[in-house]
């Protein structure tokens, strides 16, 4: 019925129109907008989803409407700042602090979504030798060896099937940024959490500066208090909860994050499937041939220098084959 880069737009907006029909629904308080006016609000949203259930939503529906629902949430809380709460803030230095944590998330989320995450490249002459080198000489195992992208993987390397590209120290494919996370954009993966965590603090921070002064109550009772307060703004509410939602959420892949580059000094993928790695297993126990310390683990991923106080080793993960002390095949 709709091709394919329609079906993807779609998906896209479409968290857009159901996170404003539901604030709207309860925020709603004209004389005109009637109770049944708000339920045939609300049913039309379920008839949308099921139409597009049905019709529009396709297999991509799990990779693509995590990244709409990210523009969505993001984009009305924006709209929640500038509407709402920007008129109750009277410090230039908060005011200052957003706008500047706005353009760091902004940035570190434009380079995390469109910068190449680590895609091996080759070439027709590269793999006709690539198949020579497994099939008769047997200088590299199957192990070594991707059959879709006929190549032979470097080290900490995977095949995404979403991008059908093998990605140099694959971490994750991540859906809220409609990118694989590898060797390339890891530090802006982690800062762009980082200061997505920023903003989501300073819109909640503006939810409860906007109920303390724009929503005064004579109540005693924080049931009361909290009541009057939704009364006051269905929909800064709605924001606020998803600010919740989205700060537990957002925090926990941040930390797992961290734990695992900077603790560990492995990526996701790693340590998902350590099993099938011969080289995380020394005496038959867990040994990590990539973890320079955790101080080191940190600056080598984020790239820190400090001035030259600090040195982090840039690899170029694309083209390492074996580990150091082991013969190396290119």
């Amino acid at each position: 019925m709709h091709n394919s880069e329609f079906r993807k737009y779609y998906m896209m907006a479409y968290p857009f129109f159901v996170l404003w029909a539901i604030g709207w629904t309860f925020e709603a308080d004209y004389w005109w907008c009637y109770w049944w006016m708000r339920l045939c609000l609300l049913g039309f949203v379920y008839l949308s989803w099921q139409y597009s259930k049905r019709y529009i939503f396709d297999d991509n529906l799990g990779i693509t409407i995590p990244f709409g629902i990210y523009l969505a949430t993001k984009t009305w809380m924006y709209f929640t700042w500038f509407f709402y709460i920007l008129p109750h803030i009277n410090s230039g230095l908060i005011h200052l602090a957003f706008f500047a944590n706005t353009a760091l998330l902004m940035y570190h989320f434009y380079m995390a979504v469109k910068c190449d995450p680590g895609f091996i490249q080759t070439n027709r002459q590269q793999q006709s030798k690539v198949i020579l080198d497994l099939a008769e000489l047997e200088t590299i195992s199957v192990e070594q060896f991707c059959s879709t992208c006929i190549i032979h993987k470097p080290l900490r390397s995977k095949h995404c099937s979403t991008c059908n590209k093998c990605v140099a120290k694959f971490d994750h494919h991540c859906p809220w940024i409609f990118n694989c996370v590898g060797a390339s954009n890891t530090r802006h993966f982690i800062l762009y959490l980082t200061y997505l965590i920023g903003m989501i603090l300073w819109c909640s921070y503006g939810c409860v500066t906007f109920w303390r002064n724009g929503c005064a109550t004579d109540e005693d009772k924080w049931v009361k208090i909290a009541v009057d307060r939704i009364r006051c703004s269905p929909w800064v509410t709605w924001i606020f909860l998803n600010c919740c939602i989205h700060l537990l959420f957002v925090g926990v892949l941040l930390g797992n994050m961290l734990y695992q580059t900077v603790y560990l000094g492995l990526t996701t993928n790693e340590r998902i499937n350590l099993y099938r790695y011969k080289h995380f297993s020394r005496n038959s126990a867990f040994y990590n041939p990539y973890s320079r310390g955790i101080l080191q683990n940190c600056v080598d991923v984020m790239e820190v220098e400090c001035g030259g106080l600090c040195r982090p080793v840039k690899t170029d993960w694309r083209n390492i084959y074996s580990l150091p002390g082991e013969q190396e095949t290119v």
